[in-house]
């Protein structure tokens, strides 16, 4: 995750990874709003994959732990994924 702030004094949130950006009026807003963006498209991506993979057993409970861990201004998300087939 990358934030700026922005000339109007907000600030934006980028994940360059998967093209996403979201904005907030504080740092921890901008994280937030781009946070659930990342997890919906996980959630997306997984629906997609299960589409196209009936056969692999799925969970149909899904949920993520999320870690931000940051250097400087930088901050990345760990998502670490609940599933019992994977756990």
């Amino acid at each position: 995750m990358r934030l700026n702030r922005e000339s109007d004094g907000s600030f934006s949130a980028l994940c360059p990874e998967l093209g996403l950006l979201a904005n907030g009026t504080d740092r921890k807003e901008a994280a937030d709003r781009l946070t659930t963006l990342i997890m919906e498209w996980l959630e997306r991506r997984q629906a997609v994959e299960v589409e196209r993979e009936p056969s692999l057993p799925r969970s149909t409970n899904y949920a993520f732990s999320v870690f931000p861990l940051s250097k400087g201004n930088e901050v990345k998300l760990l998502f670490l994924p609940h599933d019992p087939m994977v756990n």
